[in-house]
């Protein structure tokens, strides 16, 4: 009984199957940093070469992850 609620399981059986999701998600995570950076680096290089600058909240133009981000968040972004 757990909780009042009967299971067939033991802590045995669950266990490794639950330490093997925690490995597949971590290795998921992980893959999905790595294309998140890929992707952030190219978007950096695009517009690096076409010039593209967002201007944020402060009134300033800015190059950063940051900027794209508040652009991305439904706040108003100018290209300039």
């Amino acid at each position: 009984m757990v909780g009042g609620v009967l299971v067939e399981r033991t802590v045995g059986e669950v266990l490794p199957a639950v330490e093997s999701n925690k490995t597949k998600i971590s290795e998921s995570v992980e893959k999905l940093k790595e294309v998140m950076y890929r992707k952030d680096k190219e978007v950096r290089e695009y517009q690096a070469k076409y010039k593209i600058k967002f201007k944020n909240s402060n009134g300033l133009a800015g190059n950063t992850a940051s900027s794209a981000s508040a652009v991305a968040s439904n706040e108003q972004g100018v290209l300039v």
